[in-house]
Formats: C-alpha cells, sequence, structure tokens
C-alpha cells in the first residue's frame, strides 16, 4: 500500500471553490489581488500557497489562511520525499 499523498492546495481551489461556482480565472485573480498567470500556476500546483496567497483565499472563499497553510504544509514534505535522491549535499563533521 503507498503512503497518502495530500493534495496540492491549489488543486483544491480548482476543484472545490471555482469551478463549482463557475467562476472564471480572470475574476477569481482579480478578486485575490493576483495576476491571472500566478493564479494559472497555483491552481496547476506548480506553485505554492504562500502565506498572503492562504489570506487572500480565506478571505474570497471562507475558512482561514490557517487551513489554506495546513494544506501546503501537509503536501509539502511528501514532495520533498519524491526529490530526497535529486538532492546533492555533503554532511558537515565536526
Amino acid at each position: 500500500m503507498g503512503m497518502y499523498e495530500p493534495p496540492h492546495p491549489g488543486g483544491i481551489v480548482k476543484r472545490q471553490c471555482t469551478d463549482p461556482l463557475g467562476l472564471p480565472a480572470t475574476r477569481v485573480a482579480k478578486g485575490i489581488g493576483a495576476t491571472s498567470q500566478a493564479l494559472s500556476e497555483t491552481v496547476n500546483e506548480h506553485t505554492r500557497i504562500s502565506v498572503e496567497k492562504a489570506t487572500r483565499l480565506s478571505k474570497v472563499f471562507g475558512s482561514t489562511p490557517g487551513t489554506w497553510r495546513g494544506m501546503q504544509m501537509a503536501h509539502d514534505p511528501c514532495q520533498a520525499r519524491k526529490r530526497v535522491g535529486q538532492i546533492a549535499v555533503g554532511r558537515y563533521a565536526a
């Protein structure tokens, strides 16, 4: 059985907020004070939800900034585990 992979919060914005309400991306972007490209990168799961974006999303869609950030914080470690083999660093020895 595979490990549970928390969803990217940007996908949740799309699936649970914008799509059900039939909101065009340009309108949502304007509503949260972001560019259409910035919103697109978020809902297409290419960028993280920052503290500021979490605050803006909470104001337009409800919930709390902590909810959005919590989803991001749950998603991040899973993504890091996928890339751990690509991280080439040495260990400092005392």
